[in-house]
């Protein structure tokens, strides 16, 4: 009864819409090599530890207007630039949910305000006070002190100027000295594709032609290009 219930309620099969259209379109990005490839282009750019914090942390800030869709593309192309660096998932989690839940909610543009207006307008209502409600949203975005906290709080954290602490703190320090970004018996939702898809490929080729191939793929721009005109080759030996 609960599920119908859910089902029945039109912002329910929104929220259901909206999250299933946006996972589609990561898994997309994700199995396109669209991610990766943004990935590589970071790493180019980004040289040291801080650097791919305070990447992951502007990322969040830019993907303002819906919180799903910041966290499930901020999660997929900065996981891999985060992971060469050490990392822990754990902190990687931290800064992608704390930026997407916080600007989302301080933005007066984004999937949040028309639900947050809603439950604004039904309180004035009962109240009986005369007020524009997205008036009264943004007059309260100063006075949203977790989201200010949470996304002020991953930047100094990102930056270094706040130490780890607590389980951050154990994390951090798996990540840095046993070299495990993620803890013993985690399972990320988030599977490695190109892996998937290499074992794929490798099956097909043993089932249609009976070979047994060993398949690297690796992301666009990584490979080196090999310049220079051919040179002709000589035969020297005594015939």
């Amino acid at each position: 009864q609960i599920m119908i219930d859910c089902l029945a309620d039109p912002w329910s099969i929104q929220v259901i819409l909206v999250v299933g259209m946006f996972g589609g379109l990561i898994g997309l990005m994700i199995r396109s090599g669209g991610s990766n490839a943004f990935s590589s282009l970071l790493q180019k750019r980004i040289k040291t530890k801080k650097g791919a914090m305070r990447m992951t942390w502007l990322i969040g800030i830019l993907i303002f207007f819906d919180d799903y869709f910041n966290a499930l593309t901020n999660g997929a192309v900065m996981r891999q630039v985060n992971d060469n660096y050490g990392i822990s998932r754990e902190k990687t989690s931290y800064i992608v949910d704390s930026t997407a839940v916080g600007i989302t909610l301080l933005a007066p543009i984004s999937s949040w305000v028309a639900f947050t207006c809603g439950l604004i307008a039904e309180s004035f209502q009962s109240e009986g006070i005369a007020m524009d409600s997205f008036s009264a949203f943004v007059q309260c975005i100063p006075f949203n002190f977790y989201c200010w906290a949470a996304i002020l709080g991953t930047l100094l954290i990102s930056a270094g100027i706040i130490p780890h602490f607590g389980p951050m703190r154990a994390a951090e320090k798996r990540a840095l000295e046993e070299g495990k970004i993620l803890a013993d018996g985690a399972m990320p939702l988030i599977s490695n594709e190109l892996e998937n898809i290499k074992l794929k490929l490798r099956n097909a080729l043993r089932t249609m032609l009976g070979l047994d191939a060993i398949i690297n793929l690796e992301s666009p721009n990584t490979l080196q290009r090999f310049e220079g005109k051919a040179k002709r080759v000589t035969d020297n030996r005594k015939k």
